[in-house]
């Protein structure tokens, strides 16, 4: 949440961002294991010498008496013995995960793109994948690319709007913009393509002006108060 935040608005939208991540996890499984295979360096030391420690129990449940002693002398580095760490785990494995990744969500949320396929919404295999196993979208190859310029809100239309500066390609109403290089999880779909005119040292300008739909809120504030961006983005 950005700095200028007052710290009793802050406090008020902490609960919701935890319930919602909560929920997010909850409804999307996959998600645990993508933070855990690719974002583990954002655990606590404690949560990862629980995570060490439950992964070597784990191992070790169907193994024969003697197996087990002599994995103990080999892997023993392993265990902790800081009860604070084992505490994490007092309430099971798959509850220490859930609470891992909300918390790693909550604290990261600028650290962390969820890479979701824009066309069914599922999460891709890695962070840097550009093909979805589930339906099969591919946007290795973008059809465009381009520079945002400006976003802002059109309440009495209710839309959201990113003016870009196209540097090459092309785009339709049915694209998505690929907004993970400026760390939003967002592909938002171009719903809809208009016109801005835009002063630049006087001169007008024409700039297409994007409609997008499927931000959330934190998205559209995080937009509007960064622009303009210098990176480049994709439109797949």
């Amino acid at each position: 949440m950005n700095n200028s935040v007052n710290r009793f608005l802050l406090k008020q939208n902490e609960s919701k961002t935890i319930f919602a991540f909560h929920n997010l996890a909850m409804s999307s499984p996959e998600i645990i294991n993508y933070v855990f295979n690719y974002y583990s360096s954002l655990m606590s030391l404690n949560e990862m010498a629980a995570w060490k420690h439950s992964n070597t129990i784990e191992k070790w449940k169907h193994l024969p008496e003697n197996e087990v002693r002599r994995r103990l002398e080999i892997e023993y580095r392993f265990l902790s013995k800081d009860e604070e760490a084992i505490g994490l785990i007092n309430d099971g494995y798959e509850q220490f995960r859930l609470d891992t990744v909300i918390r790693i969500l909550t604290e990261n949320p600028r650290q962390i793109i969820i890479n979701n396929c824009p066309e069914c919404q599922k999460i891709v295999r890695t962070p840097y994948a550009k093909q979805c196993r589930n339906c099969g979208y591919n946007w290795h190859i973008p059809i465009g690319i381009c520079r945002i310029q400006k976003s802002f809100q059109i309440q009495s239309r209710n839309i959201f709007v990113a003016i870009v500066n196209m540097e090459e390609g092309k785009f339709e109403a049915g694209n998505y913009l690929n907004l993970n290089p400026i760390w939003l999880s967002e592909k938002p779909k171009i719903t809809a393509i208009e016109c801005a005119l835009i002063k630049n040292e006087g001169n007008s300008i024409e700039e297409p002006a994007l409609v997008l739909s499927g931000l959330n809120d934190e998205s559209k504030d995080f937009l509007i108060k960064n622009c303009p961006f210098d990176i480049v983005l994709d439109i797949i």
